[in-house]
């Protein structure tokens, strides 16, 4: 285990920190609004919810394309690599597409809430805007995936910090309306989402596209056929269950909080952009894991198990002080998040709670993403997604109705730790990972 704890480490810090940088535009998205508008905090999360449901979905179908590459650049096979670029591109060009008409129904349901239709009208705007850079998305998503399988994932990183700098100047100047604009609050904040994924989407596939250093890979070739849209496929399904189950247990959490009020709602938004940490750093641990693994898959079983031990332990070296660190501090960084006193007060015990989860939220992302990668297991996705979509919503009824919006947050926890369980005893011990 110890010989592989220096390279999982050695890939997790550009992916954290590229992973930490698509996350942390949305939180900047978020702190920006909190300290403009309280409620508009509320609104923007809401009328995002339904893009990103579509992005998972497009996100997981695609997410295949990372264990293809990974694969074929751990057996040299440089243009077998450049293949599994070209076909997902092909089929995320297809997909998009294809869903975007799926977001025309979303200010229906924004609707059905009890808003005011000031609310609603703002809450149906961000949708509409985040909807055309849905291909913008896919397109960085999949050229991600590519990096990453290849190693090249500075080169994500960045572009990423990149991004940042240029989404904090686009925030600054919508959500407020500087230099002529318009004070856009939430819409602001969505033009700016949009505008940054498109400088991701088309720059880093330019780059990838035009760069000498990329000839080898034979992008321009066609090839592949069946096998590789399969394999590709497979493995998608399987991420798409995860995603999508889980995303839907979070929108339960957060429409259950906009239901006890809009405030409620913008302290649940606060709490979960810091509580998602776990889920970045967990993913960047097994994408890390999925490259290492490469080689190995179909091959030596004893290599995959120190890779995924490697994997497990570097986790717990990162998120245990992580997680001290935001329930000593929960106070602290809900000041930080808003100057509005009555969200801060409300937002502080929730992140208390989110310390508790995040362990094991970073734990099911390795848990589930190597089962997938290595054994081609769709069955972990759906137990996975049987516990949040069946269990989450129950708990967040129940414990809603006695504790509000704290209660919504320890359903969160509860799926989590109920997942992390599930998932060893059936799938990790009977494996050979």
């Amino acid at each position: 285990m110890g010989i592989y704890l220096k390279p999982v480490f050695k890939l997790f810090v550009p992916l954290l920190i590229s992973h930490f940088g698509m996350f942390s535009m949305s939180l900047v998205d978020s702190v920006m609004l909190g300290h403009s508008s309280a409620e508009h905090v509320g609104l923007q999360s809401i009328g995002d919810t339904p893009v990103t449901l579509v992005l998972l979905l497009l996100n997981g179908l695609l997410q295949g394309t990372l264990f293809t590459t990974a694969q074929a650049f751990g057996k040299n096979d440089f243009p077998a690599a450049g293949q599994s670029l070209r076909t997902a591109l092909v089929n995320g060009l297809w997909l998009s597409l294809m869903t975007i008409p799926c977001l025309l129904f979303a200010p229906q349901l924004i609707s059905l809430f009890d808003y005011t239709p000031e609310q609603t009208g703002a809450a149906a705007s961000v949708t509409r805007i985040l909807s055309g850079a849905i291909p913008f998305s896919i397109m960085f998503f999949i050229c991600m995936f590519f990096l990453n399988g290849i190693k090249k994932t500075w080169l994500i990183t960045a572009f990423v910090l990149a991004a940042n700098v240029l989404n904090i100047f686009l925030d600054w100047i919508l959500i407020n309306g500087l230099f002529g604009f318009p004070r856009l609050l939430s819409a602001g904040a969505a033009w700016a989402t949009t505008i940054v994924r498109m400088f991701l989407g088309c720059g880093l596939l330019s780059y990838i596209l035009l760069h000498p250093c990329f000839k080898k890979f034979q992008i321009w070739k066609r090839g592949g056929g069946r096998p590789l849209r399969t394999l590709q496929r497979q493995l998608g399904l399987s991420a798409t269950a995860n995603l999508l189950s889980y995303e839907a247990g979070a929108a339960c959490c957060l429409f259950f909080a906009a239901h006890i009020g809009i405030l409620q709602a913008s302290a649940y938004t606060l709490a979960y952009r810091i509580y998602i940490l776990s889920n970045i750093v967990g993913v960047a641990f097994a994408v890390a894991g999925t490259v290492l693994s490469g080689k190995y898959v179909g091959g030596t079983a004893s290599e995959l198990r120190k890779i995924y031990s490697a994997t497990i332990k570097a986790c717990g070296i990162v998120m245990l002080p992580l997680c001290l660190l935001c329930f000593l501090g929960a106070g602290s960084i809900s000041a930080l998040l808003t100057s509005d006193p009555e969200l801060s007060r409300l937002t502080a015990p929730l992140l208390q709670i989110a310390a508790a989860a995040m362990f094991m939220r970073a734990l099911n992302s390795i848990q589930i993403i190597l089962l997938r990668n290595i054994h081609y297991l769709l069955a972990p996705s759906f137990w996975y997604g049987l516990i949040f979509i069946l269990i989450m919503p129950a708990c967040c009824v129940w414990w809603g109705s006695l504790t509000q919006t704290a209660g919504v947050m320890w359903a969160l926890a509860a799926g989590n730790a109920g997942a992390a369980v599930v998932l060893h005893y059936l799938f990790i011990k009977k494996s050979t990972i």
